[in-house]
C-alpha cells in the first residue's frame, strides 16, 4: 500500500488538537492562529484518528483484494499489532497497583477490575461507568477498526 503524506499529517493534526485539549492549552489562547484553531477544535482529534484509521484500512484492504483468506490474515494482523501491547499495559498497571505507587489506581479498585480487562468484558464495570465508557470505545476501536 502507497504511504500518503497527507494522512500523516492528519494524524499530527489529530494528536495536537487532542494534547492541547488535554493539557488544557484552549485557556492559553495561543498567538498562532494556526494553534489557535487547532486548539479549538482539538476535541474533534478523536474523531479525526476515527475516520483516519478507516479510511486507512480500507487503503490497506483494497490493496490486497484477491489475496487468500484475506479477512483472517487481516485479523490476525490486527491481534498480533494491538495484542501485546495491551497485555503489557495490563501487566504495568497491575505491577504498580501491587507496589502501591499510584493513588489513582487504588481509588478505582483495579484489583476488582482486572478481570475485566484481561477478558475484554470491561464494558460491564457499572461501578465504574465513566472509564468503562472510555475503555468500551476504545475496545471498539480496537475490534472493528
Amino acid at each position: 500500500m502507497a504511504r500518503y503524506d497527507f494522512l500523516d499529517a492528519l494524524r499530527g493534526i489529530a494528536a495536537l488538537g487532542v494534547i492541547m485539549t488535554h493539557t488544557g492549552a484552549i485557556g492559553i489562547h495561543p498567538e498562532s492562529e494556526i494553534l489557535k484553531s487547532i486548539a479549538v477544535t482539538g476535541s474533534r482529534g478523536v474523531q479525526l484518528f476515527y475516520v483516519i484509521s478507516a479510511f486507512s484500512l480500507y487503503l490497506s484492504l483494497h490493496s490486497r483484494l484477491g489475496e487468500r483468506h484475506l479477512i483472517k490474515k487481516y485479523f490476525v494482523r490486527r491481534f498480533f499489532r494491538i495484542a501485546p501491547l495491551w497485555w503489557f499495559a495490563i501487566i504495568l498497571y497491575m505491577f504498580i497497583y501491587l507496589v502501591g505507587y499510584n493513588i489513582f489506581l487504588k481509588r478505582l479498585k483495579f484489583g476488582r477490575s482486572l478481570p475485566h480487562f484481561c477478558f475484554y468484558t470491561e464494558c460491564i464495570l457499572v461501578r465504574y461507568r465513566k472509564l468503562s465508557r472510555v475503555v468500551g470505545l476504545l475496545r471498539l476501536k480496537q475490534v472493528f477498526i
